[in-house]
């Protein structure tokens, strides 16, 4: 077969959606679950549509709105857990996000999570 799908030797199909909030920003959601436990990492505020650290936005607001989500628990954290028992793993981090109809939006299950602590200042807590 000479159709161009049949020479890619691992085809993948995306689709976009669209998780732009209503002041502009994207949020990145991570949440990590071991076991039965849920502990929230980070929430990551970005212009532009893939978020990186790279392109935080970071000010006072953004700051506390962080914060806020890392002294809480996850609010999806019922459904992490299941979806990490459907996965058959031990540890596993979620990247998420919500769509314009607050649908969550899962991005990523990473089974080998980053687990070091932001160096930036602004991330920290004051002594």
């Amino acid at each position: 077969d000479r159709t161009p799908l049949a020479r890619l030797s691992h085809p993948i199909a995306v689709e976009y959606v669209d998780v732009q909030g209503p002041d502009g920003v994207y949020r990145k959601y991570r949440c990590l679950i071991a076991g039965e436990s849920g502990v929230t990492r980070h929430l990551m505020i970005s212009s532009h549509w893939e978020v990186r650290p790279k392109s935080r936005v970071r000010t006072d607001a953004t700051r506390e709105e962080e914060l806020e989500y890392l002294n809480r628990p996850d609010p999806n954290l019922d459904a992490l857990k299941r979806a990490r028992r459907a996965l058959g793993l031990d540890l596993v981090a979620f990247d998420y996000s919500y769509d314009r109809l607050g649908r969550l939006i899962v991005w990523e299950a990473n089974p080998y999570p980053d687990l070091s602590f932001p160096h930036h200042p602004a991330m920290k807590n004051p002594a």
